[in-house]
């Protein structure tokens, strides 16, 4: 059974859709957008094999949405819906987009039936959107010296917003906090992190793969229990190996520390690419994170892996950032912006800030490290798709942005 998305302002052609697909009788159709913005969304949010798309949207060209959403689903599938005056240059930029799908009104039963017939016929068998990486996986930390300081909402939109640009995402608890996971991204698991215990000291990456969620956003997740969990029965060899295993089989991997004594933070840090490092602007945890920070030396964690983010960057300005930097005796990456309702009703809804609602400060911040992760930080070899500056995704850099072109919001 195929799931379909209808992308169109016209009702009279969703109407004929939706009789044609219902006559059908094997497949569903699962959302409808009226806008370009809105299947964005939807699109993100829902899992869907098929998208029949309007040209014509009220707020953008149906061509350009296919562009945007062809390189954050790959295996998403397009039936354009033409309005039967098309240019040529509209039909030139359907062959350079290399659309075989095509419908012109008026829209009957049997053309929409061939346009779904010939869209299941590329779709990939189940199971085979992910495959196994070799040595080119990318696996970030998120971490902190105390906590209440946004770790898992940083974890969860960087996940979400990677997770729109390619197809092997995976996001993992090693925080032990109940419920996290489920509630920032609205999924119940059936398999947690506890289910790694049943494993012995040993995990492979088969295994691994059947605990995990799948996710619509696109991403896979593993979370730490509904109950309460102790987190340091996750042995350090045991999350070494399970770190070890998640890059056979994702591109990016995200993990979400617990607290800076568990074995399990450990091993997640020692064995990443990248370490985003939270704290906020009050003394007792600039110090606590300056203390930290020297710990990961320890862990032979490189300095330049080591990226700091000042969350609420407001709050406690008689501090300065040179201040700050002064304390922690290392650069700080990135300052997010306090956002305090837009950031609760994202964790209220389940869905990622990033999302949801791009073009809040904290969104627009966020989707930066996002895309300076994409890009491994300094790697030209992955690009994340260019797009203009407005919340969404910015031209792709290859390093940490200086100066403060955002004002407060902004990064280096």
């Amino acid at each position: 059974m195929a799931a379909i998305s209808l992308v169109n302002d016209d009702e009279l052609q969703c109407s004929q859709i939706r009789d044609a697909v219902a006559s059908l009788g094997a497949h569903q159709i699962v959302s409808e957008s009226r806008t370009g913005q809105e299947a964005l969304f939807m699109l993100a949010s829902t899992r869907t094999d098929i998208a029949f798309v309007r040209v014509n949207l009220p707020d953008m060209a149906g061509l350009d949405l296919v562009a945007s959403l062809a390189q954050r689903k790959p295996n998403l599938q397009f039936v354009l819906t033409l309005e039967g005056d098309e240019r040529p240059d509209v039909w030139q930029r359907i062959l350079q987009l290399g659309l075989r799908n095509v419908i012109t009104p008026p829209l009957d039963a049997e053309s929409i039936r061939q346009a779904i017939e010939q869209c299941l016929q590329a779709v990939p068998a189940p199971g085979q959107g992910h495959q196994p990486v070799a040595g080119n996986s990318f696996l970030v930390a998120v971490a902190s010296a105390r906590g209440g300081v946004g770790k898992t909402l940083v974890a969860s939109n960087l996940a979400a917003c990677l997770a729109q640009w390619n197809p092997n995402v995976s996001l993992v608890d090693f925080s032990g906090q109940p419920n996290d996971f489920s509630v920032m991204l609205d999924a119940v698991p059936r398999n947690t992190i506890a289910d790694l215990l049943n494993a012995g000291e040993q995990v492979d990456a088969e295994f691994l793969e059947t605990l995990m969620a799948e996710h619509p956003l696109g991403l896979r997740f593993l979370a730490s229990p509904s109950q309460e969990f102790d987190i340091a029965e996750l042995t350090k060899p045991l999350a070494r190996d399970v770190a070890a295993n998640l890059r056979q089989i994702s591109e990016y991997v995200v993990i979400d520390t617990g607290r800076p004594d568990a074995p399990a933070t450990e091993a997640a840090l020692a064995e990443c690419d990248m370490a985003f490092v939270l704290t906020t602007r009050d003394v007792v945890r600039l110090l606590a994170t300056q203390r930290f920070i020297k710990r990961l030396g320890e862990w032979d964690v490189p300095p330049d892996r080591i990226k700091v983010l000042v969350n609420s960057a407001e709050v406690g300005a008689e501090i300065s950032d040179g201040e700050i930097e002064s304390i922690l005796e290392h650069p700080v990456a990135a300052y997010l912006p306090s956002n305090p309702e837009p950031a609760t009703y994202s964790i209220n809804s389940g869905k990622p800030l990033t999302i949801s609602d791009p073009k809040q400060p904290l969104a627009v911040v966020l989707t930066k490290l996002a895309e300076l992760t994409f890009n491994r930080w300094s790697d030209e070899k992955h690009k994340a798709p260019e797009k203009k500056t407005s919340g969404r995704i910015a031209k792709p850099m290859t390093g940490p942005v200086s100066g403060r072109g955002m004002g407060r919001p902004g990064m280096r």
